[in-house]
């Protein structure tokens, strides 16, 4: 019989108490991980519901009221038809950056436009119309222009833009134009004062403008600009420098001629510190 005394077995580990406790320190911690990652999954599920839900509902909202100011010209049926916007327009795919752009470009006697959304509804459109100030030829048609030098329209006649006081303009050689754009002008020379000359005549601030006398403006050389009064009258200004300044002394200089009796005059005030004038004669009317 074989003597089991000797044989040693395997000791078996017995856990301190420090080493038990890490253990369960452990387990407990791998229980809050999956707890916590589970609440995490959860919570993420419940709001991927709450965005579809309210998604679903805003995409499903619509535009119920429209307001429009500034227009005059153009009415509101056209403004909301070119925009793409109306009663029943799905309120989330409606863009009003586009929509602005849009009626800014097809409509050229608009100056600014705003467009705007409210929620949950609402969409609003402000516009600010420019008038038709002055005119010009190009191709043996006449094209009126806004005072931000945009094209509105075009007719081979030019009695009807005379007749509603609007100013006939001599700009350098022109190369091309589009209804809506700015003139294309020729690139040979600088025309940066045509536009700098245009808008201080655009303004009612500034003399013979406000009282309607200007019947034409010389704009094809830079250092010999001059306008044609309603009577004939001439004033010569030279360069663009000191423009205000020129202007006043002109307006000073037909004060002091006083009433002409319907005699047109040459005045010339390239000096803005001193100016003179002469009486057109009929050769040169």
């Amino acid at each position: 019989m074989k003597d089991y005394s000797t044989i040693e077995l395997p000791k078996r580990e017995i856990r301190t108490e420090p080493q038990a406790d890490r253990f369960v320190s452990t387990c407990n911690k791998g229980r809050r991980s999956y707890r916590r990652a589970s609440i995490a999954v959860l919570a993420l599920f419940a709001v991927a519901i709450v965005v579809a839900v309210v998604y679903i509902v805003i995409s499903s909202l619509r535009i119920t009221h429209i307001s429009i100011e500034g227009n005059e010209y153009y009415t509101d049926e056209e403004l909301c038809a070119v925009a793409s916007l109306g009663d029943g327009t799905k309120f989330l795919k409606f863009n009003a950056d586009e929509a602005a752009e849009t009626l800014y470009s097809t409509y050229p006697r608009i100056g600014k436009v705003s467009v705007k959304k409210r929620f949950p509804g609402s969409v609003s459109i402000t516009v600010q119309e420019c008038k038709e100030l002055f005119y010009f030829e190009y191709g043996s048609r006449f094209y009126t222009m806004t005072e931000l030098l945009r094209v509105v329209e075009k007719s081979k006649q030019s009695e009807r833009y005379e007749s509603a006081g609007l100013i006939f303009i001599s700009l350098p050689e022109v190369i091309s134009v589009k209804t809506g754009n700015v003139p294309e002008l020729t690139q040979s020379i600088n025309c940066d004062y045509v536009f700098n000359v245009i808008k201080l005549f655009s303004s009612d601030e500034t003399p013979f403008v406000r009282s309607g006398e200007i019947r034409a403006l010389d704009l094809s050389h830079k250092f010999d600009i001059s306008f044609e009064l309603t009577d004939g009258s001439v004033v010569e200004l030279g360069d663009e420098s000191e423009l205000n300044a020129k202007l006043a002394l002109a307006m000073r200089i037909f004060d002091d001629i006083g009433d002409r009796h319907g005699i047109p005059v040459r005045v010339n005030v390239e000096n803005p510190l001193k100016g003179w004038y002469s009486v057109l004669q009929d050769n040169e009317k």
